[in-house]
């Protein structure tokens, strides 16, 4: 994040550095030269364009405004800053991110959420049915985005918020961190009915204490050191381990979450986007039945299957990538 900001940073010494010269280098002025920028023309009046050396230098206010961008002098810092009134975020990866948080708000994403508890409430009847006699039956469930809403807290990241594990963690102890729809209900519902719920989260172990706090608080049930499986230091990502320490004592009838890895380790999104398609085919029948996904739209293994989770890779070459998809499937390709 701070790389990306230095470039900015970078790119208004540039443009001042490029149009001061103007000043000094006495360059010849022309009309014959279209400057674009995102799609718009820029015009900049009776400024012009200036050329010198086979280099197009503009001047700044009007390059900037012209494509209106506000423009501001910090006289403390010598500094002329631009920026766009459309975008909310000042960083280029979360910018891209505020329609799909715009969406987990909609009545749609609501929707979905109370769908899918009421789906797991139904499943929940049937293995009832199916194991009258059983005392060790099980529901496993993630917790951020499948138990509890995240997007108050990316709400404050795309606005240039800490996107640390500390601010989660403040965010997480506010009165803005709510569950999500019939959540509490459907797991309440498991336990007065004679089963038992887990919670598999990677939620890192520095906040142990506020998860227990807030989820005794919010009104789910077990929420206790046998009964919530934080990612302990040192622990990979992958929640097969602790899913099979539940599995070893108990009959797990449903997993619920909104990333694959929730429910298995068959999609690793090392193997790109259509590896995981057809991993999710594999286990058709369980979608729905076992599993239940709910949507997520702002992070998850998803997003990092379209650079095959390859983090070496730059933001540009990631934008790259995500353009392949489009390409790939395209109809008119």
């Amino acid at each position: 994040m701070e790389n990306l900001k230095m470039k900015r940073v970078l790119v208004v010494i540039a443009i001042i550095v490029m149009t001061t010269s103007v000043v000094f280098a006495a360059p010849v002025i022309t009309d014959s030269v279209n400057v674009v920028l995102q799609g718009k023309e820029a015009d900049f009046g009776d400024k012009g364009v200036y050329l010198e050396d086979g280099h197009i230098y503009v001047p700044f206010r009007q390059f900037f405004e012209s494509i209106g961008y506000d423009v501001d002098w910090d006289a403390a810092s010598n500094t002329a800053v631009a920026k766009d009134p459309l975008r909310i975020s000042s960083y280029v990866d979360r910018e891209q991110k505020v329609d799909a948080a715009l969406w987990q708000l909609s009545a749609e994403a609501r929707a979905c959420f109370i769908q899918a508890f009421n789906l797991a409430t139904l499943r929940f009847d049937q293995a009832l049915e199916k194991y009258p006699d059983a005392t060790n039956l099980a529901v496993i469930a993630d917790i951020d985005d499948t138990l509890v809403d995240g997007v108050m807290y990316t709400a404050d990241v795309l606005q240039d918020g800490e996107w640390t594990n500390d601010a989660f963690g403040r965010s997480l102890a506010s009165e803005a961190c709510k569950p999500l729809p019939g959540a509490v209900e459907f797991m309440n519902y498991v336990v007065d009915n004679g089963g038992h719920v887990f919670y598999i989260t990677n939620r890192v172990s520095s906040l142990r204490e506020v998860t227990f706090e807030t989820m005794e608080k919010m009104g789910f049930p077990m929420v206790d050191e046998d009964h919530i499986f934080i990612r302990e230091d040192g622990m990979a990502s992958s929640k097969e381990s602790r899913r099979n320490i539940v599995e070893k004592d108990y009959e797990v009838v449903m997993i619920l979450g909104d990333n694959l890895e929730d429910f298995a380790d068959l999609f690793p999104p090392s193997e790109g986007v259509q590896a995981r398609r057809d991993a999710v085919d594999e286990v058709y029948d369980m979608w729905g039945d076992k599993f239940i996904i709910l949507p997520n739209a702002v992070y998850g293994d998803w997003e990092k299957a379209v650079y095959n989770y390859d983090r070496s890779k730059t933001l540009e070459e990631r934008m790259q990538d995500k353009k392949a998809i489009f390409d790939y499937y395209k109809y008119t390709r």
